[in-house]
């Protein structure tokens, strides 16, 4: 479920993925959204902490996949570089402590 190509009928859903700490939690993300009714592919990318999500399904739908699958999502914003930074240090800081416990 991984190829966006596949979907070209409308532009995708964006969201912002927090939690995740390695390429097994992307393929969990992955699963649960193309699990979603409607989705017709889904694509994680690690490095920015981002999905892309091709199909017909409401963000409300694919956000509650995702914390199903025990991640948190919100819609993707545009965000300014020192807010991107901010929030990549808080998901590190998450996932340092989660891995401590």
């Amino acid at each position: 479920m991984s190829n966006l190509a596949a979907d070209q009928s409308a532009e995708p859903v964006l969201l912002t993925v927090d939690g995740m700490s390695c390429a097994g939690c992307v393929r969990s993300v992955e699963k649960a959204l193309g699990q979603v009714p409607g989705v017709t592919a889904a694509s994680v990318n690690f490095a920015n902490q981002t999905a892309a999500v091709a199909g017909k399904a409401t963000i409300e739908t694919l956000v509650d996949a995702v914390h199903r699958a025990g991640y948190e999502a919100h819609p993707f914003q545009d965000e300014s570089v020192e807010e991107q930074e901010a929030e990549v240090r808080k998901s590190l800081h998450r996932s340092l402590y989660k891995s401590s416990a």
